[in-house]
This record gives structure tokens, sequence and C-alpha cells, in this order.
């Protein structure tokens, strides 16, 4: 999702040769952003070393991860093997390479119980297997390599994923406008936790704010990470309405929950505040990234009817 939208803007400045790698051999280009795909795994160190030893890239933007944040919960080794383990093979890689990292990691990697967002330089405390092993990824890149950049974000929707909006979306039977054909009642009514509060993101506008940061060396940096996050503090219950707002959906009632009346309950705990502090990258690029609302409504026009979400 968010890799797909890296590729899209990168091209379109024309001053950048784009490859993707992935461990699936994809059709050639999404929207004719690339030729094609080299197959490599970031879990085999010795199988990413030859594909990218060929390629000797200036930059390596790391997005691969496994990020259903239950399945992790459910699959730690799994959860550790791609998301620790594998990203200390890019930062690896990367030195081999002489490389420089972006790192693409998370807001999870915060306990929540802090009661305004979250800076660069407050405590890391993970509560769930997601957000350690992301951390984990952050530490091996510490550890390996002197050019990288780490880059937290949150709560990411886009066009070429599945997502928290589009799944509310289809739930309420989102299709050109239209609410799905068993709500007989005229009125369907879903359940979103409300004492959950993050940062909603568009991955488009953050792959905006990444190229933002690739134009520039890192020595202009004064550190090397990042929040970078649509403007504005929402909880899921409020994104959830917000989203059936801009797609003129009728009909639809979003009652809010508590996370601990969820049924069945989530295997894992989430952060109750995990929005993120933007300023060190205002700061840097002279840059406010657009309110979340005003990007999820743009996210819904472009995106024009639902896919289908597993």
């Amino acid at each position: 999702m968010l890799g797909t939208d890296i590729c899209q803007v990168l091209s379109d400045t024309g001053k950048h040769l784009i490859y993707g790698l992935d461990n699936r051999v994809l059709a050639s280009g999404n929207d004719k952003i690339l030729d094609g795909f080299i197959k490599a795994d970031i879990t085999e160190e010795k199988d990413l070393l030859k594909s990218m030893t060929g390629l000797k890239p200036e930059l390596v933007i790391h997005t691969a991860a496994y990020t259903d944040v239950d399945s992790c919960e459910l699959n730690k080794e799994k959860a550790e093997h791609v998301n620790a383990l594998g990203t200390k093979n890019v930062a690896l890689v990367c030195r081999e390479t002489d490389s420089t990292l972006f790192y693409i990691s998370t807001d999870y990697v915060f306990d929540g119980q802090k009661k305004e967002p979250y800076t660069e330089d407050d405590r890391l405390n993970p509560v769930n297997v997601y957000g350690r092993t992301k951390l984990a990824g952050e530490n091996y890149i510490k550890e390996i390599l002197k050019d990288y950049v780490v880059i937290r974000s949150s709560w990411l929707f886009g066009r070429h994923g599945g997502n928290f909006v589009e799944a509310i979306l289809n739930k309420a039977g989102w299709k050109e406008g239209l609410i799905a054909a068993d709500n007989k009642n005229g009125c369907m009514e879903l359940e979103v936790v409300n004492d959950q509060t993050g940062s909603p993101t568009y991955t488009k506008d953050l792959a905006g704010a990444i190229k933002e940061l690739t134009d520039r060396p890192l020595v202009e940096a004064e550190s090397k990470i990042y929040h970078i996050a649509n403007s504005g503090v929402c909880s899921w219950y409020d994104l959830a309405c917000k989203a059936i707002e801009c797609a003129g959906i009728k009909g639809v009632k979003v009652k809010p929950i508590s996370t601990a009346k969820l049924n069945p309950p989530r295997p894992a705990p989430r952060p109750e505040m995990s929005a993120l502090d933007n300023s060190r990258y205002n700061k840097l690029t002279g840059r406010l990234l657009r309110p979340w609302s005003e990007a999820l409504k743009s996210y819904i026009i472009k995106t024009g009817v639902s896919r289908s979400y597993e």
C-alpha cells in the first residue's frame, strides 16, 4: 500500500531510477510505475544480497513488514522473523552496498500512557508483539548503519491495500454510495472502539513527505528519527463516522464502544494513545501535512468504489 505510492511519487519527479523488490512475482508495474519487480525475500539475507548487489542502490526505502497486529500476537516467531530479523538483513545488505536506508516504523512502539502526541524522544515501550518486533528492527538499524532514517507513522489507509477505512465502508455496504442489500430495516449499526486515539495517515501524503526527506542530505537533518502523519488526532470511532459521511452512505449508525467490550476480544493489546507529534519533520521541511479528515475525503473520492476486503 505505502510502497506503491512511494514508487508513484518518486517516479513522477523523473529524477530517480526505481526498482521494486517483493517476495512474490508481481504483474509488470502498478499503473506503469515500474517495468517489473525483482523477486527477493528480506528473511533470506543471501537472496537479498544477491538481488541488491547488482542494483547498487543509493537509497533503500524499507516498507516490507508483517503488519497484521493481531496475527503478529498469535504468530510471534513469524513476526520476529519478518519485522526484526528481516529488517536486520536489509540493514546488513545496505551496509554491504553502501546504501542509505529509510525504515518505516510505527506508532505502536509507544505504550499509549501519554495524554498528548508522542515525540521522537519519548520513552519506547511497546505493548504488543507487532510493536516490539518493529522496535527491534529500529534497534538493528541503529547498531548496523550510520546512514539511515527511521520514519514512524500511524493508522495508514490508501488505495493499494486493505485498511481500516476500507473495512468500515465495506461493512456499511459501500458501492457507488449505496448501502448493503441485506440492510432491510434501513438502518445498519456498526460498533467501533472510541478509547483508542491516533493519527490517521493517507499513504499518498506519507509518500510525498518521505520524498521531501529523500531530497535532503542527511547532514541537514538534526535527527535520524522522524514522526510523519496527517495532522490532527481522533479515535477509531471518529474515523469510522467521518469515512461513512465522506462516502455519502445513508442508513448506517456507528455506535461507540470501549475496547473492553469488543466481542470477540482482540488478541493484541493496543495503546490507548498513539498519536504522533510531527514538529521535528515540520521544522526541517517547513511542511505541514494536511488534516486527516481532508486526506480521508481525498482518498474516498479517488477510490470511487470499494474493493473486496479480507
